[in-house]
Parts: structure tokens; sequence; C-alpha cells
């Protein structure tokens, strides 16, 4: 397997507190990182009903160089407006982003399943139904051997921080298809904190869970010092998990704590990690 590296952003919130000076050091960054490819996981803009905010995420994404997945999260929804929420609720992504909610990429060293969580629904709870599974595991089954298989959704996959019933996935019908499908990464966001462990997979394997931090949202999660955005540097043994903060004295975004964890099997961090 040739080393992959991926730039994973999250929760941007154009339209609402977004910062424009941390995204400029986002792209700043993401030249000297130069990833293999881009991750955007949701929360795209504040009001899913303002278009100039749309307008600003399109120019915004379209700055990157590497291919670029993005999948929309619950504030991407239409929420102001009722009849749209329940009749079109990701008409203005569709058209800003991309007209494909659910969508894989393929670059050289992974396979990336990105899939729609947010439900029209909820305001925080996220949601996968049977046929985004099952659409999923067809994507994987296609991945080259040897490829990191990463899934992309912007919700976690569990509560986290004692908030028992909010801003997670319902995964009753996700664990399974997961160890299944060989999932080698779940990357999420949503939280505004930066976050990663290993959880059970079964047959001895073990599934990584990295959620990222804002990117460039000025609404810290409570404990959070900066912005923050994650570089996944993958390898054939190993995924190693940098999260990069954003440095006010340097005016940009350099890396700090660095975790790596052992691909496929359950041995925890790595010696010396």
């Amino acid at each position: 397997m040739r080393a992959c590296t991926l730039l994973h952003i999250s929760d941007l919130h154009f339209g609402g507190r977004y910062a424009e000076e941390m995204g400029d050091a986002v792209h700043e960054a993401a030249e000297r990182i130069a990833p293999d490819a881009v991750i955007a996981s949701g929360d795209l803009v504040e009001w899913a009903e303002r278009t100039s905010a749309w307008r600003q995420v399109a120019r915004f994404l379209g700055r990157f160089r590497p291919p670029l997945l993005a999948v929309p999260g619950n504030h991407d929804i239409e929420r102001a407006n009722l009849l749209d929420r329940f009749a079109r609720p990701l008409r203005a992504y569709r058209r800003h982003v991309h007209e494909e909610v659910d969508r894989a990429l393929q670059v050289t060293g992974a396979h990336l399943v990105g899939l729609c969580s947010p439900s029209r629904w909820t305001l925080d709870l996220g949601y996968l139904s049977r046929q985004q599974i099952e659409w999923a595991q067809d994507s994987f089954a296609g991945a080259a051997e040897g490829s990191l298989r990463v899934l992309v959704v912007h919700h976690g996959l569990r509560p986290l921080r004692r908030r028992l019933f909010r801003n997670h996935l319902r995964g009753r019908r996700v664990d399974r298809p997961l160890q299944d499908s060989g999932v080698d990464l779940v990357l999420t966001g949503h939280r505004h904190f930066p976050h990663a462990e290993q959880l059970e997979r079964g047959r001895g394997e073990l599934l990584l869970w990295s959620q990222a931090g804002t990117a460039t949202c000025a609404r810290l999660h409570p404990g959070q010092q900066a912005n923050s955005f994650t570089v996944i540097r993958a390898r054939a043994d190993r995924i190693e998990i940098c999260w990069w903060h954003h440095d006010p004295a340097r005016r940009g975004f350099y890396p700090g704590q660095e975790l790596t964890f052992p691909r496929r099997r359950p041995a925890g961090l790595l010696p010396g990690t």
C-alpha cells in the first residue's frame, strides 16, 4: 500500500461565526501538507437558507488543489423554511457543493465513502438508512486491494462527554456493516473538538474513529483554545493522526499532538507514541 495523506476539516459555519483569517490559514497549511485528498465533514454553513454563505463555501472549497469529498451536516439542512426542510432539505447543498449527498472518491492508497447523516426530522441526532449502508458496502467491495477504507459522516459514532442523547449517529444499523466492509477509519465532525479512539470491530480487529475540531468557526467547544483540523497519514501497518492547531502568534496552523494507531489489529497506541 502506498502511503496516503488526508486533510480533514469540519464545521466551517460560513454565514455565522466563520473566521476569515482561519480560512486563509487552512489553505496556506494545505499547500504545506500536500494531501492526497481533502475531506470536509459537514456544517459548511450556519444557515442553509443564506445563498451568500453557500457562494462563499463554493469559493473556499474550490481553492483546494487535491480531490475533495464533502458531506452535509445538520446546519446544511434547511431549518427556518419548514416547507423546504421537509420537501427539499439539501437543495442549497446540491446546488453549490455537489448534486450527490452520498458519494465515493478513490485516490491513490484510499477509498473514501461519504454518507449524508443529518435528518430532516431531528436537529442533532444523525441517521443512516439501510439503503445508504448497502450502497456503502457495495462501494467498499470495489476498493483496491490494500486501500485504506474510509467512511465520512458528520455525526460521531457514539456519545462523548456525557451528552447521551445528542450529537451522535444512531449506530444500531451501522456497527456490523462497518465490520463486514473492512472499514479502517471513520471521520466525523459536529462537536467542535478533536478526538480519536479505537473501537472494537470484531474478529480481533479494531476500527479507528477520528473526530475533527472546527477549522474556521469562532464558536469553540468549551476547553478548546484554538481552531483545529486533522491530518491523517496512513501506511500499510499504521494510521497516524495529527491535530493541527491555529497559532495566533504565527498566524497559521501548525502540528500539535500526534497519535499513531496500528492498522487492523487491537494493540492500542504503537510503542513510543
